[in-house]
């Protein structure tokens, strides 16, 4: 798709529409027609506020039900219905205190990688279920979900950039600080944690492995058999190339790199 209003950061699948967080110029989030994947059409979208941080820039959608979770910088938490995927329909937000990086969400809470403010847990109860795996001029500010003071919260040492949930832990990129992993029941508790020497940007685990994108030191896997002792299994790493992003898919490691090029490697 060469249309986006802006720069497309975070996508999601659902039936035939691929929903895209969209940054700078076109902040919000536009849905696309993937019927065909040959010839994907934009059939609509939404604009929030425009504004952004020199540095975080990053965007992050995700599913549940059918609702949409846009992670939106200083904007914080905005959630839509999707029923009519060419109509989003904005049904609540909720800042936070920092800067929205990424989000999860599971049973009536959302999950924010809050940047240099930590891990910020939402409640959303009626809208956050399980999660699954022409733009129109800027809404009306919809009603807000409860105010982020009344939610748990985790501050951090580093800066939370992404975060995958397994369970009752959370598995955090926390940028200088390497990899943190934390309980979440009964209350946010460190349980474990991984200095890999870099900045972790991203995080996806997948069994009992955590795959990061270590900048500038690449792709880092960790063995997180034993929560409580997470061992580093290896590092791959290329002269002059950093590892911003990544995903899993069956037995392969899909990394973006520096240049927006791409590694796809075995596991």
């Amino acid at each position: 798709v060469r249309n986006l209003q802006g720069n497309g950061w975070g996508v999601v699948l659902k039936d035939n529409y691929a929903y895209a967080a969209t940054g700078h110029g076109g902040h919000g989030a536009q849905v696309i027609d993937i019927s065909d994947i040959y010839n994907p059409v934009v059939i609509g979208g939404i604009k929030t506020p425009p504004f952004y941080l020199v540095g975080p820039d990053s965007w992050e959608v995700a599913i549940s039900g059918n609702y949409l979770f846009l992670a939106d910088g200083l904007n914080g938490i905005f959630v839509f219905d999707i029923k009519e995927p060419g109509k989003l329909k904005p049904v609540a937000r909720s800042d936070t205190p920092g800067y929205a990086h990424n989000l999860a969400v599971g049973p009536g809470r959302i999950y924010v990688a809050d940047y240099k403010n930590g891990l910020h847990i939402i409640d959303a109860t009626g809208l956050a279920g399980q999660q699954l795996v022409d733009v129109g001029k800027m809404p009306d500010i919809p009603p807000r979900l409860p105010s982020v003071e009344s939610s748990d919260t985790y501050q951090s040492s580093g800066q939370i950039r992404a975060l995958d949930i397994q369970g009752d832990y959370a598995f955090l990129a926390a940028g200088a600080a390497g990899m943190e992993i934390i309980s979440l029941s009964p209350s946010l508790k460190k349980i474990g944690a991984v200095d890999t020497s870099g900045i972790v940007r991203d995080i996806k685990v997948s069994g009992n492995i955590a795959y990061l994108a270590d900048g500038s030191k690449g792709l880092v896997a960790i063995d997180v058999t034993d929560v409580n002792n997470p061992k580093l299994l290896g590092r791959y790493k290329k002269k002059n190339i950093m590892v911003r992003m990544l995903n899993v898919f069956g037995n392969k490691v899909l990394a973006v790199t520096n240049d927006w090029g791409r590694m796809e490697l075995d596991r």
